[in-house]
């Protein structure tokens, strides 16, 4: 009795480790699967709306407080590049509502940007390349800034290529600011109602969208460098000096094949970029 005993617990935990390991290889494929889904999305500091995709993809939940209020555009008066900050903020916010079906926000949110866009002098690129094509149903493209890139240079108040790149500049950091203000706040807040392996699936995949967001810093780093020429870039380019600096010091790769969800959530350098991001938002937004 004892030694048939002896083969039903060894066979328990056979099947218990096959089933184990059969779930960590299904888990392993899963994660690769959604890696090349990833790398399937055009990321770069021109686009914006690669974060949009890239949290739909991953299964992370809409959060309407995210998004800037659009109301708050008509206080954007004074400087133009916080104007033209604040406009590539819109946009991704937009963007972000539109891929979650927040169709109202996300108009409103384009209405915002667009109405900045009118005081910079590139309101029919807006309208051509967001409104029109949001209106149809498709994701606006990176051609959105790039097309805004040529009105700027074009613009009625004639500017020297130095400022109307200065101003592309801030409308690319505006937009990289939004981009991972909305993806640090997903990932330090999962929904509570997950279980441990729900969350530790959802970590691993955004782990993933870190990696490639990150790879844009150093390029809109360079390209603020190379375009400031006043004290009014200055702050914002040394803040994103110190976020790069945070963003080196994270070596992502240590959380590949983690087993919970806390050690990449909790992780004090993720923290420490998370607020840093809040405060670089709260100076554009003028909070």
């Amino acid at each position: 009795m004892r030694k048939i005993q002896i083969v039903l617990i060894v066979g328990t935990l056979f099947l218990t480790s096959c089933n184990l390991k059969q779930s960590q290889q299904t888990s392993n494929d899963s994660i690769r699967h959604f890696a090349d889904e990833v790398e399937h999305i055009r990321s770069s500091i021109k686009s914006v709306e690669d974060i949009s995709a890239m949290l739909k993809l991953s299964g992370v939940d809409y959060k309407p407080e995210l998004s800037h209020d659009p109301n708050l555009w008509v206080q954007y008066q004074g400087s133009e590049m916080q104007m033209a900050a604040n406009m590539g903020l819109y946009i991704v916010d937009g963007l972000y509502e539109a891929a979650y079906s927040e169709n109202r926000n996300g108009y409103l949110s384009f209405m915002a940007g667009k109405s900045i866009a009118e005081k910079i002098h590139a309101e029919d690129a807006f309208e051509d390349m967001v409104i029109n094509t949001l209106n149809q149903g498709v994701a606006p493209s990176d051609e959105v800034l790039d097309k805004l890139k040529e009105v700027v240079f074009n613009c009625e108040d004639v500017l020297t290529e130095q400022d109307a790149m200065r101003v592309f500049s801030a409308m690319l950091a505006g937009a990289y600011i939004e981009k991972q203000f909305i993806l640090f706040n997903s990932i330090t807040e999962l929904p509570e109602e997950l279980s441990p392996n729900e969350k530790l699936a959802l970590s691993s995949r955004l782990v993933i969208v870190t990696k490639e967001q990150l790879k844009q810093l150093p390029h809109l780093l360079n390209l603020i460098d190379l375009y400031k020429a006043t004290n009014e870039n200055d702050v914002i380019y040394n803040d994103f000096v110190v976020l790069n600096d945070m963003c080196e010091s994270l070596n992502l790769n240590e959380f590949t094949g983690m087993d919970s969800a806390d050690a990449f959530v909790n992780d004090k350098r993720i923290k420490e970029i998370n607020d840093k991001v809040i405060k670089m938002r709260a100076f554009v937004v003028g909070a």
